[in-house]
């Protein structure tokens, strides 16, 4: 079974005002803006709707998905919100992208030390394994990802002197 079915995931159409905010989230300074507060706002706007929707996907329709690594350092776990990419597996892939920041965001080494990690949607949560995407096969995820948030295309500038690592997220074998 694929990973969006497990998890009920589903990405709704961007129109009307959720698509113009988007479009006007690329823009500078509101970008800059949203990079920065993006975490504070989900963990806060998910709270206040019991669980149904971060500020991410209330404002742009696309999900939010919370992942749990173990720390490589730490071996704490660690809890983060990101944007979920449908593969063409129907599975979730997660992009390494900081907002097109300088450096690759601590979650990525996390899962590359350890890839068994724990996703989770709307209170629905199941083990997965996080793989490594190679570059040749990148190429329709961050179609889907930049066909549904523009910025994507901004991180991908942005952060042209490193890596973006992307990862696609498989069930485990205990689902």
């Amino acid at each position: 079974m694929s990973l969006m079915a497990l998890l009920g995931y589903e990405v709704a159409p961007q129109t009307g005002w959720r698509r113009g905010f988007v479009e006007l989230a690329v823009r500078e300074p509101l970008n800059s803006m949203i990079a920065g507060a993006t975490t504070t706002l989900d963990r806060l706007t998910l709270r206040l709707s019991s669980g149904r929707w971060t500020a991410t996907s209330f404002m742009t329709g696309f999900p939010v998905l919370w992942i749990t690594t173990t720390g490589a350092r730490s071996q704490q776990p660690r809890t983060v919100p990101l944007l979920g990419i449908p593969t063409p597996a129907r599975n979730l892939a997660v992009l390494g992208t900081n907002f097109g920041g300088d450096t690759t965001p601590a979650w990525v080494h996390n899962v590359t030390a350890h890839p068994d990690v724990i996703a989770e949607w709307r209170g629905n949560a199941t083990r997965v394994r996080a793989t490594a995407v190679p570059e040749p096969d990148q190429r329709p995820i961050w179609e889907h990802a930049i066909a549904a948030y523009p910025n994507y295309a901004n991180y991908r500038v942005k952060a042209a002197h490193r890596e973006i690592k992307v990862f696609e997220l498989h069930p485990g074998d205990d689902t």
